[in-house]
């Protein structure tokens, strides 16, 4: 197998810690301004406390952003990359708004902390999106897409027109019903394969053959993968047991969720408010409207309504 380490990962490691230094230095610069002049217990300005303050900022940053994919320059989309990098710095301030109390021992810094943490978001927004936007742009000019062999089974869905629509990233070179193997020593001239809707017997084949070939995997998942997924490793003997319980979301994991929805989504409203209102102007003043898109969708009870 080839372990190398690819170009493209160190340029993606390199953007993640330039985009980590601006966050937490803007950061640094407004918490030193402040207790610089709020020096209540005489230690703050101490190199341990400034650096725990910094330390602390930089892993909710890091640890927040990988968990809402804000450093996958070059995988993501530019509005997905933008999107996450607010979400990330959002939730990061707020959080240290309240560990910035804490450190200072004084709640009724409470609103200067407030106001200031609130322009120190918009600012960071703004530098960081249009940093990532930069940064996507030269992984794309010097990462070239990945070539793929689409294998695709009986029911041909046509999933290349949907591949090849992200030109910059993939490209499916030649196409190759399922039945044509054995695929041993079939894939040198392609970065990935694409599987598409084969049976699972032949799947299994196909995936062993490009671990062989030390060839990454694109497929479209079954209902049985998507409910592996969710399924629990159990040591009990020596073969790897998996635990599906099919209980479906708990009540607490659906709380979380809702309560994450409904914050994240106030959050991106007011900070992208601006962009949303040039954007519905462009939409009107280019084709008259209308604005908003409406789809029909289902709830979990199988009720039908409009977002």
């Amino acid at each position: 197998m080839n372990r190398r380490i690819e170009p493209k990962y160190i340029y993606r490691n390199i953007c993640a810690l330039i985009l980590t230094l601006i966050a937490s230095g803007s950061f640094f610069f407004v918490w030193y301004s402040f207790v610089f002049t709020h020096n209540q217990t005489g230690h703050l300005l101490g190199a341990g406390n400034l650096g725990m303050a910094l330390g602390i900022y930089v892993l909710l940053y890091v640890f927040i952003g990988r968990s809402v994919k804000a450093f996958k320059i070059g995988v993501e989309r530019k509005a997905s990359i933008v999107a996450a990098q607010i979400v990330a710095l959002g939730i990061t301030d707020v959080l240290e708004q309240f560990l910035s109390l804490a450190i200072t021992g004084e709640f009724r810094f409470f609103w200067m902390f407030a106001w200031r943490y609130l322009l120190l978001l918009i600012g960071q927004s703004v530098v960081l999106s249009v940093i990532s936007v930069i940064m996507i742009n030269i992984y794309r000019r010097k990462f070239p897409p990945l070539q793929l062999l689409e294998i695709y089974g009986d029911s041909d869905t046509d999933m290349y027109l949907d591949i090849n629509s992200i030109p910059y990233k993939y490209h499916v070179k030649d196409r190759m019903h399922y039945s044509k193997g054995p695929f041993k020593g079939m894939f040198p001239d392609y970065d990935a394969i694409l599987i598409n809707d084969v049976p699972a017997e032949k799947r299994n084949d196909i995936l062993k053959e490009c671990f062989n070939q030390d060839k990454r995997v694109y497929f479209t998942p079954k209902i049985s993968d998507i409910l592996v997924k969710s399924s629990d490793n159990l040591n009990l003997i020596d073969t790897p047991v998996y635990l599906l319980r099919n209980n479906g979301v708990s009540v607490v994991r659906l709380f979380l969720k809702r309560a994450f929805d409904i914050c994240a989504s106030l959050l991106a409203l007011i900070v992208l408010s601006p962009v949303f209102l040039i954007t519905a102007i462009a939409i009107k003043k280019n084709d008259g409207g209308p604005v908003f898109f409406k789809q029909e969708r289902c709830t979990l009870g199988g009720k039908r309504f409009m977002i």
